[in-house]
C-alpha cells in the first residue's frame, strides 16, 4: 500500500516561518479534500495550538503535539496510511528530531525570511540533509520557501535572492509574502483557505495554491526519496 506523502518544515533557526508554512499548506491540502495529519514536534507548539483554537474545527486536518523525545517512537508506532499527507513541524535548531524528520520526508521544506541569518541557517540545514542522505547513497529532495516577503523589494531581499542563486540552492518560485491572513491564522487557528474571504485573503490563498502546485510537481508521483 502506498503511504502518505510526508513533508517536513526544517531549519536550524527559529522564527523562519516553519509553522506558518505548515499551517498554510495544511489548509490548502484540506480545502481540496485531502486528509492531512500535522505532527507538531516543536516545543513551542505553535501549529497544534492554532488547531486547538479552531471553532469549529477544519475538516480533514488532524494534529498532534509530540515531545521531541517521543518523536521517533511516534513515527514508528502510528499507522499513517489513512492520510494523504503528513506534515511535520520541528524546533528551530539542529537536533536529532530535525534529522529524523528530514530522513522520513518525501520533501523537505526549508523556510526562511529574507535575512542573512535565515539564509545561513537554511544553508546549514541543506548541508545537513545532504550529508544525511549521502550516507544512504541518495540526495534529499528539498526546496527553500521564502516567506514574509515585502511587496516592495528591499535591498536585503534582493541580496538574499542573489545569494540563493549564487549558492545554487533549490527554491520554490512562489514566496509567501507579508500578508495579514498569515497573522490571522496565528490568532484564530484558521489557515487562509478557511478564513472569511477578503481581497487580502484571496491573494494569500492564490499564492499558497501556487506553492501547492509546485509541491505537486515534485512529489505528485510519490517520490520515495526518504531514507528512514
Amino acid at each position: 500500500m502506498i503511504g502518505p506523502k510526508i513533508i517536513s518544515a526544517a531549519t536550524s533557526k527559529g522564527g523562519a516561518s516553519k509553522s506558518t508554512t505548515i499551517g498554510s499548506i495544511a489548509g490548502a491540502f484540506a480545502k481540496r479534500g485531502a486528509s492531512v495529519h500535522v505532527i507538531d514536534a516543536d516545543p513551542k507548539l505553535a501549529v497544534s495550538e492554532w488547531m486547538v483554537a479552531q471553532d469549529p474545527k477544519v475538516e480533514n486536518i488532524t494534529s498532534v503535539a509530540v515531545k521531541p523525545d517521543d518523536f521517533s517512537d511516534y513515527l514508528d508506532d502510528q499507522d499513517f496510511s489513512v492520510y494523504d499527507y503528513v506534515l511535520i513541524d520541528v524546533a528551530g535548531y539542529n537536533d536529532k528530531t530535525l534529522m529524523l524528520a528530514m530522513a522520513r520526508s518525501n520533501l523537505i521544506l526549508v523556510p526562511l525570511q529574507p535575512a542573512a541569518t535565515d539564509l545561513r541557517h537554511a544553508l546549514e540545514t541543506v548541508k545537513a540533509a545532504k550529508t544525511l542522505y549521502k550516507n544512504f547513497g541518495k540526495s534529499p529532495l528539498y526546496r527553500l520557501v521564502l516567506s514574509n516577503i515585502d511587496h516592495l523589494a528591499m535591498q536585503e531581499q534582493i541580496f538574499i535572492f542573489k545569494e540563493i542563486m549564487r549558492l545554487k540552492l533549490d527554491r520554490f518560485n512562489t514566496p509567501l509574502t507579508h500578508r495579514k491572513p498569515y497573522k490571522t491564522m496565528q490568532l484564530t487557528g484558521y489557515p487562509p483557505h478557511f478564513q472569511e474571504q477578503t481581497l487580502s485573503v484571496s491573494k494569500a490563498v492564490a499564492e499558497v495554491d501556487m506553492l501547492i502546485a509546485e509541491i505537486d510537481k515534485l512529489i505528485g508521483n510519490h517520490d520515495q526519496r526518504k531514507v528512514a
